[in-house]
């Protein structure tokens, strides 16, 4: 299995009130994203992403199946995230569309 970690693309400031899950990315941040998915050659897989919003976006870039989970959001743990990517040992390739400081975390555990 091949695992992918990426840091969601640059998301808008969020507006007095809204919650930080709500934030959308921008313009910019999905041309970059785009960007990247063309450099690293990669084709639709299997993702699984942090529910915020930006997370969304950014594996809906990608495309393919999307699969929300909770054990990728910013604060969640490393292990509890390894444990949930290990569910899909099945699928050879594997984007997960998350946050930090988790994807670093994750990336180091």
């Amino acid at each position: 299995m091949q695992i992918y970690l990426l840091r969601h693309g640059i998301a808008g400031d969020a507006r007095p009130g809204q919650p930080d899950s709500e934030r959308a990315l921008t313009a910019e941040g999905r041309k970059r994203l785009r960007a990247v998915k063309r450099r690293a050659d990669l084709t639709t897989m299997f993702t699984l992403s942090s529910p915020y919003l930006r997370a969304m976006q950014t594996a809906a870039v990608f495309g393919g199946e999307i699969v929300q989970t909770r054990t990728l959001e910013p604060g969640a743990a490393p292990e509890d995230a390894w444990n949930e990517i290990r569910l899909f040992k099945d699928k050879a390739q594997i984007l997960c569309s998350t946050h930090e400081p988790l994807c670093g975390r994750l990336a180091a555990y």
